[in-house]
Formats: C-alpha cells, sequence, structure tokens
C-alpha cells in the first residue's frame, strides 16, 4: 500500500515539472520598466512576454475616416502604482528639444497595480503628422514608470498654394 502510494506522488510530481514552465517569468516581470503599444486591444491574460511583444509597434498610420491615430498601451510599471491616477504623457521626440503635446489622466481600478492596460487617441491637430514621439506613463508625482518611442505616420495638409484677396 505504501508503494504505491508513494508511487502516485512521485508520479504526480513528475507530471508536475513537464506542466509548468521552467525559468518563465510572469509578463510583469519580464517587461518591467516597459511600454508596449498596438494598434489592437492587447490580451488582459496573455500567454507570454513574447506574444506580447509580437503584437507590440512602433509606426502608426493614419486611419483614412476620422484621421486619427488610436493606441492600445500596455505599460508594465518599473514600481507599483502609488495612488489609482497616472498620467499618460505625449512629447514630440523629432527635435533636438523634446516639447510635452498631450496629457491625459487616467484611472486604474486600485492602487499598486504593476500593469495597466489604456487606450489613447491622437489628432492630427494635437500632434502633427509624420513625426517621432515618446511617450511616458507617469505617477501623479511625475515620476516616470515606464516609457516607449513611436512614429506616426499620415497624409499632411494639403494647400494649392493660391491666395485670393477680397476688397472691403
Amino acid at each position: 500500500m505504501k508503494k504505491v502510494y508513494l508511487f502516485r506522488i512521485s508520479l504526480a510530481l513528475a507530471s508536475l515539472l513537464f506542466i509548468l514552465p521552467s525559468g518563465a517569468e510572469s509578463p510583469p516581470a519580464a517587461l518591467r520598466g516597459h511600454v508596449l503599444l498596438s494598434d489592437k486591444r492587447f490580451p488582459v491574460a496573455a500567454a507570454s512576454p513574447a506574444a506580447l511583444r509580437k503584437q507590440s509597434k512602433t509606426s502608426f498610420i493614419q486611419d483614412k475616416q476620422t484621421k486619427n491615430w488610436k493606441i492600445y498601451i500596455a505599460a508594465f510599471l518599473r514600481a507599483p502604482l502609488a495612488g489609482n491616477e497616472y498620467k499618460i504623457k505625449v512629447y514630440d521626440d523629432s527635435g533636438k528639444a523634446r516639447s510635452l503635446l498631450v496629457t491625459q489622466d487616467q484611472f486604474a481600478d486600485a492602487r499598486g497595480r504593476e500593469t495597466l492596460f489604456a487606450e489613447i487617441t491622437l489628432e492630427p491637430r494635437q500632434v502633427g503628422v509624420n513625426k517621432q514621439l515618446l511617450i511616458h506613463v507617469e505617477d501623479t508625482g511625475a515620476k516616470i514608470l515606464g516609457s516607449a518611442q513611436l512614429k506616426i505616420i499620415g497624409e499632411s495638409p494639403k494647400f494649392s498654394g493660391k491666395v485670393e484677396f477680397k476688397e472691403e
């Protein structure tokens, strides 16, 4: 009886070794401090960091109908969120001087989050077109918890070059 019992326990433990991935990290640990961007929603329960990175993009093309860019964000923070409020800041990183273009306040559902999912919509009047941008996810105390670079591609407004003068 004891031999059968020990055999079953050893068989169960051996099967667990094959089921559990060795050395696999959870996405927050593997991607700590990274902000991943996509034009599609990220799965909330991802299978692996590799799957998230595969979905991630750095170049975004302007939507033809709305003329905007919709960007989905998965932020894996360097440190847990102190409160439940955080900011997403978008900077122009095209030139020598970095300038702030957009700030959006966001709210997490609980304090101490290490992973945040959000979406932002960028309009051409806010950010321009064909630019290199930098996105920061910041705590309320302006502490940078993660960042990512992206490039937005779109059609710039076309001007005819003709000027009409009216006499009043």
